[in-house]
């Protein structure tokens, strides 16, 4: 981030810390009451509970939304922007020109966007990092908004869930006690400093959320972060209707696929390493290595690969592998526990790291029937776990739980 951004989101900041201040007797005196009243009268008449996800675009809060409507919920996502495999049809609100807005930023878009939404909605699902009035993404403590956004849904009678999707909470201290291979594996302290921060400010970011949470959420090997949170819901839902198997292909040579924005994070050059030895023992393999790609384009891609070797260093497999999964494709990737996982004996994943890397993908280039049973299983093991109708039926019972 250029020091000019750094210095306008600190203005920003103190900005919006005193706009949050001077309307908070607003919050205080009208908005509690009547969001207060309009939960018991939407209780008493037996609706359900609209819900917002928000604000970071992932790709699976595009999935949870629909796994949410599945059931009958109203449920939206707000977004302050996209990231290089997101699309605008993937959300509902898609704020990113306001932001970049020179004419609209100076009015204090968080606040009135924060105000319409408790106005509309009754569950909140943030992750840990941020909610609908962060400025700069990862808060300090200069930054009270941030800070007094969750008291304050809990005084408005809201209810909060939040979810961690790996950065928001992996701490540098624990990742690299987890083992030998890790995500941060092939990052210097400075390098983890610059993309995610100092471990204080995740530590006291996961502690803050902790505390006001109706209900924390942590999966896969983020679990080692979150204490105290709920770690059996397994919210990565996909449309399989969407994705759909693509068990046999006409490739002359095995098509080995890997897709990744974070080589350093997925121990990628393990990958290449061992692909240039197969080439020269001359294996009949095509190598697909897919970067900052839409997500439609990149799904054609996986479609059309044999096998999709996804990470070796961090412990759990990560999105890409469900949605291989999905498409009948068996998957490479490192699984440290049992834990981390819904089903261990049924995931049918390749546990693979850079010492097992060659022998396991000599094994799936040779036996084509294998990767084809591995594909079916998959999909199964998919269609059982991360489907809409199974996710949403998790997402469901919390929400019945806690309205």
């Amino acid at each position: 981030m250029s020091n000019f951004k750094k210095i306008r989101n600190f203005f920003y900041s103190m900005y919006q810390n005193l706009g949050f201040i001077l309307i908070f007797p607003l919050i205080f005196f009208i908005f509690v009451p009547f969001c207060r009243l309009n939960k018991l009268t939407r209780k008493f008449l037996g609706k359900k509970p609209r819900i917002l996800w928000a604000p970071n675009p992932i790709i699976t809060i595009h999935y949870n939304s629909k796994a949410d409507r599945f059931f009958g919920y109203k449920s939206d996502i707000l977004v302050y922007g996209l990231n290089v495999i997101t699309e605008w049809n993937f959300f509902d609100y898609n704020l990113e020109k306001i932001f970049k807005n020179l004419i609209f930023y100076p009015f204090l878009p968080h606040l009135w966007i924060f105000l319409w939404a408790i106005l509309k909605y009754d569950i909140f699902h943030y992750f840990y990092s941020n909610g609908l009035l962060f400025s700069s993404g990862l808060a300090h403590p200069l930054e009270l908004a941030y800070w007094l956004e969750l008291p304050v849904l809990k005084l408005l009678g809201k209810k909060i869930i939040v979810s961690a999707y790996g950065s928001d909470v992996r701490t540098e201290e624990i990742t690299r006690k987890l083992g030998k291979y890790h995500f941060y594996l092939d990052y210097s302290h400075e390098d983890v400093l610059n993309e995610v921060g100092p471990d204080s400010k995740i530590r006291r970011r996961v502690k803050h959320v902790l505390k006001y949470a109706n209900v924390a959420l942590s999966a896969y090997d983020m679990i080692e972060y979150t204490p105290s949170s709920r770690n059996d819901v397994f919210y990565w839902a996909i449309d399989t209707k969407e994705w759909q198997p693509v068990y046999k292909t006409n490739n002359k040579k095995v098509v080995i696929l890997h897709a990744t924005n974070q080589p350093k994070y997925k121990g990628t050059r393990f990958l290449i390493k061992t692909i240039e030895k197969l080439k020269k023992e001359k294996y009949p393999i095509e190598f697909i290595f897919i970067q900052k790609m839409l997500n439609k384009e990149a799904k054609k891609m996986y479609e059309h690969a044999d096998i999709v070797a996804e990470q070796f260093l961090g412990g759990s497999h990560g999105y890409t592998a469900i949605e291989a999964m999905a498409l009948g494709k068996p998957v490479m990737s490192y699984l440290r526990k049992k834990e981390y996982l819904p089903n261990w004996n049924e995931c049918p994943i390749v546990n693979t790291n850079p010492e097992n890397l060659y022998e396991n993908l000599v094994m799936l280039i040779k036996d084509k029937s294998l990767r084809e049973e591995l594909g079916r299983k998959g999909r199964k093991y998919v269609e059982e776990v991360y489907s809409l109708e199974k996710v949403g039926e998790r997402f469901d019972k919390i929400y019945k739980e806690i309205w």
